[in-house]
């Protein structure tokens, strides 16, 4: 059912009903054909794939299909709010709300949408106002809004909401409690203590700061302030352990199991909590069963319901993530049982080895699990997350259960100094220790590097793949180890070689004159343009191809003495277009394969880039093209340019007068993410959804 889900966000949805068809007359001929026991998986996997294409095609028909229906439409609604993250400015936010009722008339079946920029808003609030329903951007957060049920945005006309009495239910009552709790924890634990204590403990990841969210991500220890299995588990375990010492073990279940659903609605019902809470409620239901629990089977369960109520909650990152995890922590458990069976009759030191390397050994299939998941949403891979996951993990515990603590007991007068301030001051020292090796870490040389790309993916997949099938052949360890490293060496080699003469041409940040960055055979050339954001996105993107610092920063500004690039973007050298260039020069060999041309004009300067006969295009102002070549693709910006000629141009924001007069192809830049360009012949355009490229 997952694989088959995600499989299918690549597909065409036309493809859904004779794709089901096909795989379910396979498993009847399968079935008919093949009556042996040993066939049965052939037969069981065609039929759960077509039921689940079956389930697919009626999602998209019953709730997409209806909600897309209000595309590029206005009317007046009623909706709830139900989430809010952070806009562009202090008092602005996005919000996703629920459609109630368009045009006075009420929903079936209430609508998600994403409405902004607002005034700041609450979730359980609820409003009128008149909507302007547009599709969703095809960006990289396609699949994300796809997973939390959005399939549309909209913006408000008039700019005024009406509002009406707040929403009423269990979500509103659970919200009240997590911002009740929250304020209470950072009220005892100021700074990022408190923010980061509020998110490990009810999931509020609105009081973070950008330093700290940066710190963890980049040793590898952001799931810390995402809630999921490790801190359902921790804190079902509590609950368990504290109440087994009055109660029976089916009685102490029971209670942990009421725990655990209220955790669960108190922290939102996010795709990963809904996975790690259906398995945590599976394994305690077996024990007041008086059975014994089946991970593997209680996770198929948890997927199971999830992909019923919403067959694209296999996209979400956290889901992901988690499932990976899960599959890799099964993974070492069963590496460490087959250890185990293997050294029972041998000393004892082996054992107490084992016992002692258990950590490690999940903590590394952990992270191996969760590799491919980082590979194909571009996520940055941290080289010390083992040590840091090793030196955190044990920790988090602690910190929920005196988190907790710190929380409940603030609410009472007595024991807020008596119990409350002790417990935050003991959540704040482990804390304070996490966030110091989190810092250590993100410090070191090398912290963080990415791979991404299907070739990546689907290198790590076919090494899996191969591991696996060496571990059920029993292939001796040596042999299969080194041909798997020879394999990848081979592979690596085989990139190197395809790629070392394409220029990679890259946009960094979605402002209008976002820069422009060429890549190279480990050579890197900026294209500079816009202001000190643009600078700190040429740094990100340094930083996502793994480049600590550029070897040539080209100054397109026609006025560049507002601030200095020197302090901003790390180079080698830097050209400074409105003082190094005359009226035009060249510069040789900015890349093996590239040659860059500059020309100066009154109003503005633009670069040429000839890659071996493909010419790209950017430019910082109005400027004149006539004496300019034809374009292969050109990056526009907010200046016009006059006569211009090329086959494709990159845009980033809505299309300006001057650019629906250019005979060009015009293509969104938030869609393509890259331009490959191999010397001598054609263009390619990279595009990426939701990281997946």
């Amino acid at each position: 059912m997952f694989a088959v889900n995600l499989l299918a966000s690549v597909v065409p949805s036309a493809a859904f009903g004779p794709l089901a068809a096909l795989l379910l007359v396979a498993a009847a001929a399968a079935y008919f054909r093949w009556k042996r026991p040993s066939r049965a998986h052939i037969v069981l996997v065609c039929a759960c794939a077509g039921a689940a294409l079956c389930l697919r095609l009626a999602y998209w028909h019953g709730r997409v299909l209806p909600a897309r229906a209000l595309e590029n439409t206005s009317a007046a609604v009623t909706a709830a709010v139900e989430q809010v993250r952070p806009g562009f400015g202090d008092d602005l936010v996005f919000a996703q709300v629920l459609v109630e009722s368009v045009d006075g008339e009420a929903l079936r079946r209430p609508v998600r949408v994403s409405v902004g920029p607002l005034a700041r808003v609450s979730p359980g609030e609820r409003f009128r106002a008149q909507l302007h329903f547009a599709p969703l951007d095809a960006d990289r957060y396609l699949y994300s809004n796809y997973a939390d049920g959005v399939y549309l945005q909209a913006e408000v006309q008039g700019g005024t909401l009406v509002f009406l009495a707040p929403r009423e239910g269990p979500a509103q009552l659970f919200y009240e409690w997590r911002t009740a709790l929250s304020r209470q924890i950072r009220r005892l634990l100021p700074g990022d203590l408190g923010g980061a204590a509020a998110a490990m403990t009810v999931g509020d990841q609105d009081h973070i700061s950008d330093e700290v969210d940066s710190a963890f991500r980049d040793a590898g220890i952001s799931h810390l302030l995402v809630v999921s299995g490790l801190h359902l588990s921790a804190a079902s375990g509590i609950g368990y352990w504290l109440l087994s010492r009055r109660l029976g073990r089916r009685a102490s279940a029971l209670a942990a199991c009421v725990l655990t659903a209220a955790f669960m609605g108190l922290v939102g019902l996010s795709p990963s909590v809904v996975r790690a809470g259906v398995m945590v409620l599976l394994v305690l239901g077996a024990r007041i069963l008086g059975e014994q629990a089946d991970a593997l089977t209680s996770m198929g369960l948890a997927i199971l319901l999830l992909c019923v109520h919403n067959p694209f909650c296999v996209l979400d990152i956290g889901l992901l993530l988690s499932f990976a995890a899960t599959l890799g922590v099964l993974c070492a458990g069963r590496v460490c049982a087959l250890l185990r069976e293997r050294w029972e009759d041998e000393p004892g030191w082996r054992q107490a080895a084992l016992k002692a390397a258990s950590p490690v050994c999940v903590s590394v299939f952990a992270s191996l699990g969760t590799l491919p998941v980082l590979i194909a949403v571009g996520g940055g891979i941290s080289a010390y997350s083992l040590a840091a996951n090793l030196l955190t993990v044990p920790l988090s515990g602690v910190v929920l259960g005196a988190g907790f603590l710190a929380q409940l007991a603030s609410f009472v007068p007595l024991l807020d100094t008596v119990v409350a301030q002790p417990a935050a001051i003991f959540c704040g020292l482990c804390l304070r220790w996490i966030l110091a090796v989190a810092r250590l870490v993100t410090a070191l040389p090398g912290s963080v590097f990415y791979v991404r790309g299907a070739y990546a993916l689907g290198v790590v997949l076919c090494l899996y793949a191969l591991t696996a099938l060496a571990v059920r052949l029993r292939l001796p360890a040596k042999r299969a180890g080194a041909a798997l490293c020879a394999l990848f060496v081979l592979c690596a080699a085989a990139y190197g070689i395809s790629a070392r003469n394409v220029v990679r041409l890259v946009r960094a940040g979605n402002a209008e004159n976002a820069p422009v960055v060429a890549m190279q055979a480990g050579r890197t050339v900026v294209f500079f343009r816009g202001g000190q954001t643009a600078a700190q996105d040429v740094r990100e993107t340094l930083a996502q191809y793994n480049r600590s610092r550029a070897d040539l920063v080209i100054d397109l500004r026609h006025e560049p003495e507002d601030f200095s690039l020197d302090s901003l973007i790390p180079a080698k050298s830097l050209y400074t277009a409105a003082q190094d260039c005359a009226y035009r020069d060249v510069l040789p060999n900015a890349l093996p394969d590239m040659d860059v041309a500059v020309a100066r004009q009154g109003e503005g300067i633009y670069a040429v880039l000839d890659i071996g006969g493909v010419y790209a295009g950017v430019s910082s102002g109005n400027v004149d093209l006539a004496q300019a070549p034809e374009f292969a693709v050109y990056f526009a910006g907010s200046g016009r340019c006059a006569n211009l000629r090329c086959g494709t141009m990159l845009l980033t924001r809505a299309a300006r007068s001057w650019t629906q007069q250019a005979e060009a192809q015009r293509v969104a830049g938030r869609q393509v993410t890259q331009v490959l360009v191999r010397s001598g012949a054609g263009v390619r355009y990279r595009e990426e959804q939701y990281g997946f490229q």
